[in-house]
C-alpha cells in the first residue's frame, strides 16, 4: 500500500472550546465536593472529549500539554487539573507532548496502568476491548505501573501489559506514534488485533469467519487515504483470505 509522509502542524485552541471546534462531542458535568456544611460547597467541573470510530481530535490542556487522540477514544480531566496535579483519564489512544512542570507530575490514569511523567513524548494504547496496553516512548521519561509492577521506560522503547505481564523492549518508536501523521505502520501484529484497529480507524466492522487466521502476525504499513477496501485487498494478496462484503460489513473467510 503506498505510503506518504507529510509533516502535520499542531493546531490548538483553549481546553475547553477544543473538542467542541474539533470534535464536536463535548460534555460537561458539575460535580459537588464534599466539605464544610458552613462553607459553600465547591463544584468540579469534569471536561470530557469524545472522539468516535473513524475520528481522531487536537486537544490543548490547560498548562500547555499538546494531546492527539486516536479513533473511539475518550480523554478526561477536571477543574482541579494544573493545581497540586496534572491528571488525566484516558480510554483508547492519545499521542502526548507533555509540558514540562517540575513541581507538578503528570498523571495519564487508564483502568489497567497510569504512566507518570514531568515532561515528555509518548504514545499510549489503552483501549477497554484490547488485551494488551502499550506504551512507547519517544523523548525523555516515564514511570509505566500496572498492578503490583512498574517500570521506568527511556526514550525507544516500548512497555506493553498483557497476558504475559510487563514486557519492556527496545522498537522503533514511530512506528506507534505514525498515526498521527497518517501513515499506520504494524510489525508482526496478530490478523485479529489488526482487524479491531482498523474497524476503529475507519468505523466499520470486520467479521472473522475463521478464527484459527486470527492468530496469523504479519507486517503492513498503510495510509489513512487508503479506503478499507483496498487495505483487504492488499492483505488478501499476503493471507489465504476472501473478503465479501455486506452491508457496512465485510466478511473475512479462509480462501477455499
Amino acid at each position: 500500500i503506498k505510503s506518504y509522509k507529510r509533516r502535520r502542524a499542531w493546531r490548538f485552541v483553549s481546553a475547553a472550546t477544543a473538542a467542541a471546534v474539533i470534535v464536536g462531542v463535548v460534555m460537561f458535568r458539575i460535580h459537588t465536593k464534599d466539605s464544610d456544611p458552613v462553607i459553600p460547597a465547591a463544584t468540579i467541573q469534569e471536561y470530557v472529549v469524545n472522539v468516535p470510530a473513524g475520528g481522531r481530535s487536537d486537544v490543548a490542556l490547560p498548562d500547555g500539554t499538546k494531546v492527539m487522540l486516536n479513533a473511539g477514544s475518550r480523554l478526561s480531566y477536571t477543574s482541579e487539573f494544573n493545581k497540586r496535579t496534572r491528571d488525566v483519564f484516558l480510554s483508547g489512544e492519545g499521542y502526548f507532548e507533555v509540558a514540562h512542570d517540575g513541581e507538578r507530575p503528570f498523571n495519564v490514569n487508564t483502568s489497567k496502568c497510569t504512566v507518570t511523567v514531568l515532561g515528555t513524548k509518548f504514545d499510549i494504547s489503552a483501549y477497554e476491548q484490547d488485551d494488551e496496553t502499550f506504551t512507547a516512548l519517544i523523548d525523555g521519561s516515564i514511570l509505566f505501573k500496572a498492578g503490583d509492577e512498574e517500570t521506568l521506560v527511556s526514550p525507544g522503547e516500548l512497555v506493553t501489559m498483557g497476558d504475559k505481564g510487563l514486557v519492556k523492549e527496545v522498537v522503533d518508536v514511530r512506528d506507534y506514534c505514525g498515526w498521527t501523521t497518517g501513515i499506520i505502520k504494524y510489525n508482526n501484529i496478530p490478523f485479529s488485533s489488526l482487524l479491531k484497529r482498523l474497524e476503529r480507524e475507519y468505523d466499520t466492522h470486520l467479521i472473522l469467519g475463521d478464527k484459527s487466521l486470527g492468530d496469523r502476525t504479519i507486517r503492513v504499513s498503510f495510509s489513512k487515504n487508503d479506503s478499507v477496501e483496498t487495505i483487504l485487498k492488499v492483505l488478501s494478496d499476503i493471507l489465504p483470505i476472501s473478503i465479501r462484503k455486506g452491508n457496512k460489513v465485510y466478511y473475512i473467510n479462509q480462501k477455499q
